[in-house]
């Protein structure tokens, strides 16, 4: 079983990719994060990183593996500088709390996608 979390829950994410890792049998969606950008950027300000390397570290500091990918090698470089600095306690809290909201996605889709494939069945 391959643990899925994504970060970033725009548009296509919704239809396209949560729908698909909800599908597949061999996927656990585990982690689900979409960016309160004002959270992300007081954060990416105080450690002078960017918003995506707050989440990439929140990600690591909660014993999640990542494979973050880029065909840029400066986004590549980034993506690996999240090392040299560690989010707080409650900083952390703050961050799980926005991901617990974004579980209602989950939900919300779930049902979605149930009463599609009952239309489908009938």
């Amino acid at each position: 079983m391959v643990k899925v979390g994504i970060i970033g829950c725009g548009k296509i994410a919704q239809v396209r990719h949560i729908p698909e890792y909800l599908d597949n049998p061999n996927a656990k969606l585990t982690g689900l994060y979409d960016l309160n950008l004002q959270r992300a950027k007081e954060l990416a300000e105080k450690y002078h990183k960017s918003t995506v390397q707050i989440i990439l570290r929140w990600h690591i500091q909660m014993g999640f593996g990542l494979v973050p990918g880029s065909k840029s090698m400066d986004h590549i470089k980034d993506n690996a500088n999240i090392f040299d600095f560690e989010l707080t306690d409650e900083e952390m809290k703050q961050i799980e709390t926005i991901n617990k909201q974004q579980k209602d996605i989950i939900r919300r889709l779930d049902r979605i996608e149930k009463s599609g494939s009952e239309q489908n069945n009938e």
